[in-house]
């Protein structure tokens, strides 16, 4: 056994790298402090199980709704160790690396090329888009779905691979697990798998005892997937997301009539995570919509003349999709009133990788049908799980599940379906190239698609890491416990009805004004009070005469100054100012 694994860890030691690339690109987050969307997840949890929330009150019924695994994954760190906002952004960074570590390890094996695999898992590892997931420290467990969701793929495939008793088993039990651990994030799931069932069945030859099977598999899978519907709250829509959703009728309306904003949106929420929009905003002037679409034209046209002149008449007409797509999203700027002017370049090109990946696909699938499968794969994932965040905002909104919050969470599972393509393309256009007799131009067209690849994957881990750094200007951890000692002991109190003034004189930094807003949450929780309700109402100022105005008992009036992390008491000074006044 302990061969087996070392020679397990000795074929993946390439993985090293990417593991090492990803800590120092999510490493800042190890000092964040927790941000108040995670203040807010604690308040859910207080307020339904009461004070530390625990395990034992949570009803076996809740492990079976959309958000129980998820409650329960913060409820159970916080049994080992309490409000330790380290330990949360750990498990993110730890979790993030398994992950990445399990799609580099999927795509590898259904590609049967690792170096795609290890593309695919650079690429998700460091993904710009769903990186929300790590700025709320709570939200770590969509790492343990997406290496769920990987896990049963593997197995899924496999078992189509050689259909048998056990390899269903395995692959059944993998998908139940896959929507019960966070059905919010692998809602796409089924849907994905359904069309890969459909398709084996239809297309693959199985006989005899392995047909049966395969139909005995499908079926199990619908059972599953409708009893979890049937019975649990998995898969309803919250009254708060009913209320965000557009109406069916208009979004379709939309949609038959060529609507820009509805029709066009999905293309930038997959543009967004090949080449994300804030990394355009870093980028010299150089490019423009029109330029990019000129360019698109200039090198799709070689490929329609060679599929013309090879009689391939199907292909050459479904490569007027990338010749005109940039065109079309760059005429129709005028409809996108509410769009930033970068999300027109990022739709175009996104919108084009992807395009040209499903048309790899379709040319791959006579001559290499493993690497057309694993660019399959990849749409399917990215396609499936971007549906529900393009119906609930195919228009430009603010709401907190809006798409067009370009780093929301929702992009961590698509991501996924990005990073394959993007591998699955790369290897592709490299491995043609190879066959170039002409040296110079063989070098020069590598060397392009080194300097694409590294413009993809440097974005990513540019933009990442700056947020989080950025984020520390304000959520720094040791900032904030410097702080939340000193003042604790002075403004504490057992009386938890009354309002409380906090006058800070002067100036604060960012840091001191986030702690000052989140000080009531984390009071409430370490004083142990049931729900926030409980708690004493603290009002923060930095305004004397707001102060001066604002009628309150010696008892529940605080002021101090803070320089340089040290606090100065100036409560009887102030009070005194304040009563002669």
């Amino acid at each position: 056994m302990y061969h087996r694994i070392a020679a397990f860890f000795k074929n993946h030691l390439i993985f090293l790298p990417i593991a090492i690339i990803i800590v120092y690109t999510f490493g800042p987050s190890l000092k964040l402090d927790f941000s108040l969307e995670d203040w807010s997840h604690f308040e859910t949890l207080t307020n339904k199980f009461g004070q530390n929330f625990p395990i034992s009150k949570m009803p076996f019924s809740f492990y079976f709704t959309q958000y129980g695994t998820l409650l329960f994954s913060i409820s159970f760190l916080h049994k080992l160790f309490g409000f330790n906002a380290f330990v949360y952004y750990f498990a993110n960074l730890l979790f993030r690396i398994i992950a990445s570590f399990s799609i580099y390890y999927l795509t590898a094996y259904i590609s049967r090329k690792k170096i795609i695999g290890i593309i695919a898992g650079l690429i998700f590892g460091v993904s710009y888009p769903g990186i929300e997931n790590t700025t709320w420290a709570t939200l770590f467990w969509v790492f343990p779905a997406t290496i769920a969701l990987c896990t049963f793929l593997l197995f899924w495939y496999k078992f189509h691979e050689n259909p048998n008793i056990k390899s269903l088993v395995a692959s059944v039990f993998l998908f139940w697990l896959t929507l019960f651990i966070y059905p919010v994030r692998t809602f796409g799931v089924p849907l994905m798998v359904m069309i890969g069932e459909i398709y084996w069945l239809c297309f693959c030859i199985y006989k005899g005892k392995v047909k049966r099977v395969e139909i005995m598999h499908f079926v199990i899978l619908i059972i599953i997937f409708s009893l979890m519907m049937a019975l649990t709250t998995s898969f309803k829509t919250t009254a708060e997301l009913s209320g965000k959703l557009i109406s069916p009728t208009v979004f379709f309306h939309g949609l038959l009539n060529g609507y820009p904003p509805i029709f066009l949106s999905i293309w930038l929420f997959i543009g967004n995570l090949f080449l994300p929009a804030d990394f355009l905003k870093i980028l010299p002037n150089v490019s423009s919509p029109v330029l990019f679409a000129v360019l698109m034209a200039i090198i799709t046209l070689p490929f329609v003349y060679l599929n013309i002149k090879k009689r391939n008449f199907n292909m050459a007409i479904l490569s007027i999709i990338p010749l005109t797509f940039p065109f079309f999203i760059f005429l129709a700027t005028p409809q996108l009133k509410d769009w930033q002017s970068l999300w027109i370049l990022s739709a175009q090109i996104g919108g084009s990788i992807f395009i040209w990946s499903a048309l790899l696909c379709l040319l791959l699938w006579k001559n290499n049908r493993v690497l057309s499968k694993t660019s399959a794969l990849g749409i399917l994932l990215l396609l499936s799980h971007l549906t529900i965040p393009w119906l609930v905002s195919s228009q430009v909104s603010d709401n907190d599940q809006s798409a067009f919050n370009l780093i929301s969470r929702y992009y961590t599972v698509p991501s996924i379906g990005s990073s394959i393509i993007v591998g699955s393309l790369l290897y592709f256009l490299f491995h043609q190239i190879t066959f170039l007799k002409s040296n110079y131009i063989k070098y020069s067209l590598l060397s392009l698609i080194f300097m694409f690849a590294t413009v993809i994957i440097a974005s990513h881990i540019y933009l990442s890491n700056r947020l989080l750094n950025d984020r520390l200007v304000f959520l720094d951890r040791k900032e904030h416990e410097n702080i939340w000692y000193q003042l604790k002991p002075l403004i504490g109190s057992e009386k938890k009805d009354e309002v409380k003034l906090v006058y800070i004189k002067g100036n604060l930094t960012e840091n001191e004004k986030y702690m000052m807003r989140s000080f009531p949450s984390r009071l409430a929780f370490e004083e142990g009070y049931y729900s926030l309700s409980q708690s004493p109402t603290f009002i923060f100022t930095d305004n004397e005469n707001y102060a001066k105005n604002f009628p309150t008992q010696y008892n529940n009036f605080f002021a101090f100054k803070i320089k340089e992390g040290n606090i100065e008491n100036l409560k009887d000074e102030v009070f005194q100012k304040i009563n002669k006044n």
